[in-house]
Protein backbone atom coordinates (compact mmCIF):
# COMPACT_ATOMS: atom_id res chain seq x y z
CA UNK A 1 0.00 0.00 0.00
CA UNK A 2 1.40 3.37 -1.01
CA UNK A 3 1.67 6.51 1.04
CA UNK A 4 -1.45 7.89 -0.61
CA UNK A 5 -3.35 4.77 0.40
CA UNK A 6 -2.20 5.15 4.01
CA UNK A 7 -3.16 8.83 4.05
CA UNK A 8 -6.64 7.84 2.90
CA UNK A 9 -6.95 4.74 5.09
CA UNK A 10 -5.65 5.98 8.47
CA UNK A 11 -8.21 8.76 9.07
CA UNK A 12 -11.00 6.28 8.29
CA UNK A 13 -9.48 3.76 10.67
CA UNK A 14 -9.25 6.39 13.43
CA UNK A 15 -12.85 7.40 12.78
CA UNK A 16 -13.95 3.77 13.03
CA UNK A 17 -11.95 3.39 16.24
CA UNK A 18 -13.62 6.45 17.73
CA UNK A 19 -17.01 5.13 16.67
CA UNK A 20 -16.25 1.76 18.28
CA UNK A 21 -15.05 3.48 21.47
CA UNK A 22 -18.27 5.52 21.70
CA UNK A 23 -20.34 2.42 20.99
CA UNK A 24 -18.54 0.46 23.72
CA UNK A 25 -19.48 3.20 26.20
CA UNK A 26 -23.12 2.94 25.08
CA UNK A 27 -23.02 -0.76 25.96
CA UNK A 28 -23.39 0.27 29.60
CA UNK A 29 -26.67 1.94 28.68
CA UNK A 30 -28.32 -1.27 27.52
CA UNK A 31 -26.71 -2.26 24.22
CA UNK A 32 -25.62 -5.89 24.32
CA UNK A 33 -22.02 -6.98 23.80
CA UNK A 34 -23.17 -9.44 21.15
CA UNK A 35 -24.61 -6.65 18.99
CA UNK A 36 -21.39 -4.67 19.42
CA UNK A 37 -19.30 -7.69 18.43
CA UNK A 38 -21.41 -8.34 15.32
CA UNK A 39 -21.16 -4.65 14.40
CA UNK A 40 -17.37 -4.77 14.87
CA UNK A 41 -17.05 -7.89 12.70
CA UNK A 42 -19.12 -6.24 9.96
CA UNK A 43 -16.87 -3.15 10.06
CA UNK A 44 -13.75 -5.32 9.99
CA UNK A 45 -15.04 -7.35 7.03
CA UNK A 46 -15.99 -4.13 5.25
CA UNK A 47 -12.48 -2.73 5.75
CA UNK A 48 -10.79 -5.91 4.54
CA UNK A 49 -12.97 -6.09 1.42
CA UNK A 50 -12.02 -2.53 0.47
CA UNK A 51 -8.28 -3.38 0.39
Amino acid sequence: MGLKGCAFFLPRLLLRGLENWLTSHLVFHGISYKALFVSFMVHLTDLLLRW
